[in-house]
């Protein structure tokens, strides 16, 4: 799960960085995205060491979210923005698993798997 969000970070941060047409702050954003991409891949090597660092991706997504949802239901904001969200939303969940499951079990002895 982790090396698919980090996947899905990378590919919607990169589109939004060469996108021909963007602004400057549309870029901006999108670097963000691109570098929560690079937080989920560090977190997918050593997944149980680092998974702390997975409430940073559980507070960015569940705020952009509750931002921009409410826009995309009532069909504004670029096209795909709620295929999108309802991504962030799914790896929301899934962080929250690990979090609240394997993560918080690690006593931070032995193998990190």
């Amino acid at each position: 799960m982790l090396w698919l969000a980090a996947a899905y970070n990378f590919a919607i941060g990169a589109a939004g960085l060469f996108a021909a047409d963007a602004a400057v702050q549309d870029r901006a954003v999108s670097l963000l995205v691109f570098s929560f991409g690079v937080l989920y891949a560090m977190v997918a090597i050593q997944p149980l060491r680092l998974a702390p660092a997975l409430w940073a991706g559980v507070f960015g997504k569940i705020g952009i979210v509750g931002m921009l949802m409410p826009g995309a239901l009532a069909g504004e904001g670029p096209e795909g923005l709620l295929l999108i969200l309802v991504g962030d939303v799914m790896f929301t969940a899934g962080f929250l698993a690990f979090l609240l499951g394997p993560a918080r079990r690690y006593d931070g002895i032995g193998e990190d798997g």
